[in-house]
Order: C-alpha cells, then sequence, then structure tokens
C-alpha cells in the first residue's frame, strides 16, 4: 500500500474475492472491505493506505492461504483470482500483504512485520504496512475491515544530502520487527505478540531519497528514544539520537509508536556528526607486531578521528571466521598524533593476518585489510665460530608483546589497557626478563629497563640507567673487530 499525504476519511472498498490453493466452492464470495484510518502522532492529521493496482493479499479460511489480487488503484479495490476461499469456513482472516508464510492457528494469524524495507512508491515499501481483517459468519455477512499492525515513522531528511538508507534502532535494542502472532476477533482490535524479533529496522532505496519516507515499525515503547542511522551515496554515515522531550519540565520521555500511528520526524545533521568509513593502513611490520593506521577523514582532521569508538578485529582469514583477538578503543581526546594507532603483537612469524577497523557508533567499516608478518630474522651467540663477514648476533627485540609503538606514534596494551600516549614503554624488571633473549642485554642496567614489542630504549640521563650490552660473544675469534649496526 502506499501512504496518502492528504487527509483522508473512512472509505469502504470493494473487493470481488476469488482464488485460493485447495478445495473450489461453486460459488464465487464477494466481500466489501473497510480500510482503518492512520492517524499522525504529532498532528492532527488523518492518514489513509491507497491500494496499487496488482498488490496481493492472503485469505485464511482455515486450510487454504488464498492469494488475491488487486486490478485496480484507488482507496478501493477489487481483488480477483483463479478459484475462491472456501464459503463454508466459519470464519476467515485476511492479511496484507500475500505471502507464504502467513499460517493461521486457532484464534490467531502469524505474520511479518519486515526489518528490511525497500522504497516502492509513495516514500515507503508498498509491502510494509501489515493489516489485517476478521470475519465471521461468511455465509451471511461480506465485510472485512482491515486493522494496521504496525506503528509508523515518517522521518523527512535533507535532499542535499542524497541519502539511500536509513536505519532506526532502539537505544536499548528494543524489538522494531520480526515475525508476530496477531489476535482479532469481531469488533476488537490486534493483539500483538512477538514470535521472534530483529532489533533494527532499515529502508533502502535505489537512489537518494528526495525529502520524506515512512518505515513500519512494531507498535511499542523505547524508554530511551532511538538512533537513526542515515547513510549516503557516497559512504558517509550519520548517528542521531531521537528521543521525546516534555514540555513542562523540559525532561526527556520515552518514545511511543502505538499501532496505526504516525510520528514525524524531521533530521537536519550538522557537517560534524557526519562519519565516514575508517580506511585503515599498515605502517609497519616485524616479525611478532604489525602497526595500524586510520582515518575517517583522509588523515587531514586528527579532532574528528578522536571523537568515538573504534573496534579493531584481526583474524586469521579473509572470511573473518578465524578470530585472533579484538580490541575496543573509545576516543575522547586529541593527542599529539595525528591519527588512531595501534600495534598488535604477539604474532607468528611470515604469516598472513586480516584486519578491520570498525567505527562502533556507525557500524562501519571500509573494509578488510591484508597484513603479513616479516621472517624470523633473530640470530643468538652459538658455539661456533663466526667467520669474517658473518653474523654475530642480530637481536629484533620482538618477544615482548606489551607497549606501544613510539616510532610509528601508535598506542599499544599494558597489563591489559590501551597505553595513555604512543609514547608508553613498559618498564621491565630485569629479573623478569631472565627468560628471554632481553636478559643478555639487560645485566649492566640499573635493575630495570623500558622495552616494548620491537623495541628498547637506551641513552638516558644516566651512564648506566638505559644501557644496553650485548651477551658474551662466545663465538668471536680473539682480536677479532666487528660492526654494529642500529634500525
Amino acid at each position: 500500500m502506499r501512504k496518502r499525504i492528504a487527509v483522508a476519511v473512512l472509505v469502504p472498498a470493494l473487493f470481488v474475492v476469488s482464488g485460493c490453493h485447495g478445495e473450489q466452492p461453486e460459488q464465487e464470495p464477494v466481500f466489501v472491505a473497510e480500510i482503518e484510518n492512520t492517524r499522525a502522532g504529532l498532528s492532527s492529521d488523518l492518514y489513509s493506505f491507497e491500494w496499487q493496482e496488482n498488490e496481493c493479499v492472503s485469505i485464511l479460511d482455515g486450510r487454504n492461504n488464498c492469494l488475491y489480487r488487486t486490478t485496480e488503484s484507488g482507496v478501493s479495490a477489487i481483488l480477483a483470482s483463479d478459484s475462491p476461499v472456501d464459503v463454508s469456513a466459519e470464519s476467515l482472516y485476511a492479511v496484507f500483504p500475500y505471502s507464504e508464510n502467513n499460517i493461521r492457528m486457532d484464534g490467531f494469524v502469524v505474520a511479518d512485520i519486515p526489518s528490511s524495507q525497500r522504497i516502492s512508491g509513495g516514500g515507503m515499501d508498498a509491502d510494509a504496512p501489515v493489516s489485517i481483517a476478521y470475519m465471521d459468519n461468511v455465509q451471511q455477512y461480506n465485510k472485512l475491515y482491515f486493522n494496521n499492525v504496525c506503528s509508523f515513522l515518517n522521518v523527512t531528511v535533507p535532499a542535499e544530502d542524497k541519502i539511500v538508507e536509513i536505519i532506526i534502532t532502539g537505544a536499548e535494542n528494543e524489538i522494531l520487527a520480526g515475525r508476530v502472532k496477531i489476535s482479532l476477533g469481531k469488533g476488537s482490535k490486534p493483539e500483538i505478540t512477538v514470535v521472534e524479533g530483529v532489533k533494527s529496522v532499515s529502508l533502502t532505496s535505489d537512489g537518494p531519497i528526495e525529502r520524506g519516507c515512512v518505515i513500519a515499525l512494531l507498535p511499542c515503547t523505547l524508554q530511551n528514544g532511538f538512533y537513526v542511522k542515515l547513510r549516503t551515496e557516497d559512504g558517509r554515515v550519520a548517528v542521531h539520537r531521537v528521543v521525546s522531550v516534555d514540555e513542562s519540565s523540559m525532561a526527556e520521555t520515552a518514545v511511543e509508536f502505538k499501532r496505526g500511528v504516525v510520528n514525524h520526524r524531521s533530521l537536519s545533521f550538522d557537517d560534524p556528526l557526519w562519519r565516514n568509513s575508517p580506511v585503515a593502513e599498515c605502517v609497519a611490520a616485524s616479525e611478532s607486531t604489525v602497526t595500524l593506521r586510520w582515518s575517517e577523514n583522509s588523515f587531514s582532521n586528527p579532532a574528528a578521528d578522536f571523537n568515538g569508538k573504534y573496534l579493531v578485529s584481526l583474524y586469521m582469514d579473509e572470511s573473518k571466521e578465524d578470530l585472533v583477538e579484538t580490541v575496543e578503543w573509545q576516543l575522547d581526546a586529541q593527542p599529539n598524533v595525528a591519527c588512531p594507532a595501534l600495534v598488535l603483537t604477539g604474532l607468528t612469524p611470515d604469516t598472513d593476518y586480516w584486519a578491520e577497523i570498525t567505527d562502533v557508533q556507525t557500524e562501519s567499516s571500509a573494509g578488510i585489510l591484508k597484513l603479513h608478518t616479516l621472517p624470523e630474522t633473530s640470530v643468538t651467540v652459538s658455539a661456533d665460530k663466526v667467520t669474517e663477514g658473518g653474523i654475530i648476533i642480530r637481536e629484533t627485540f620482538s618477544e615482548l608483546e606489551t607497549g606501544a609503538d613510539p616510532v610509528n606514534a601508535a598506542f599499544g596494551i599494558i597489563d591489559g589497557s590501551l597505553t595513555a600516549n604512543p609514547g608508553n614503554m613498559q618498564k621491565w624488571n630485569t629479573l623478569d626478563l631472565s627468560s628471554t633473549r632481553l636478559a643478555g642485554w639487560t645485566e649492566k642496567t640499573d635493575g630495570h629497563t623500558y622495552a616494548g614489542p620491537g623495541y628498547v630504549r637506551i641513552g638516558d640521563s644516566s651512564i648506566r640507567k638505559d644501557a644496553l650490552a650485548t651477551p658474551v660473544l662466545s663465538n668471536l675469534s680473539d682480536c677479532a673487530t666487528v660492526r654494529l649496526t642500529f634500525k
């Protein structure tokens, strides 16, 4: 059905009904159908739904789910089909839209309020506004009165933003759509029970939404309001929280979506609220670490990048089935660095990994990034003598798995928490390094050293503090000349 913007009155609609899968009685019944008006929640207007040509309705006679199609459009329409309902049934249920999944049980119908809706005319999904009718004494009466099952949200957005998707989510993750059980008796209103719920509803469009649109929702009360996520044609995302406000106290109140009521919301977003998907790149890799950085604005606006929450996920496979670790990072302030960056440690040498950075607020990502750690290159002192030109010892300091990456201005993890800034390296007691290769390098320090994944600090104010001394080079020939290189 299509939303009709003009003020409407209750209009009877005539349905010449025939057609279902099942037994065929001889007589072809005629039904008169009346459509319940829809009331606007924030105005005094009444809204109705017009039938469009070739729309489908289920008639459920207790044994068959009968398919009817409209042969015309308007506030009333004729339904036609190839075979009629069973007029000997004690009662009938009618459900719009038709679906093979519409089921009649003892005293109720099971149907679906769609969580994925697509604009097909009139600014809404024509099959989204589920409605139901009930009729008993089929032999004597022929009137079907369709009742709205859904509530409705009318969203008006700026046309210039070229929005192609709108996603609605309750602030407390309330159920907004899904499979529902609908009870309806003679002269009563629908009672709705959730069978299998969905916590968000999306509306998409083939092109930019020019102005207003309508989304069908499960009637509900959202205690802390709801979030509207807008996605533009060029991939920008904005999220806005919507609440109701008590006019006398100015306090926030729950947002109610009542059955058959249209809530109107006009949304306008300032530029700072728009967020792009975070684009990540690898800036460094060692045999046990990779360092990532990312930005939502081509690394041109650190203040915007450091205002949000990100989820960093590392996988062993491109299909994202074998998860290695995740780090959730809330960024509330801008440190003196160009963009968010994080070093991931404890990885296997010469191995492929895949990383994804997700903006938690907008649930958006620019995709998955392939990474590769370097082959293992550390060389320890051996008992064999080294010939001229050979490598005596090579150390990459890659054993440690905690700390930041100060060279690439990347944050790290110490004791399960992110470092306060990208320069933080962990202070190690020399005794704690006794089981690592670093033990041989730190024997000359004053009981401690600062080291991180792939780095060790030297050259403090004291000649002894943060000093490095190689392990005993027992594989050297007497009076050998050695060359030392740093990287």
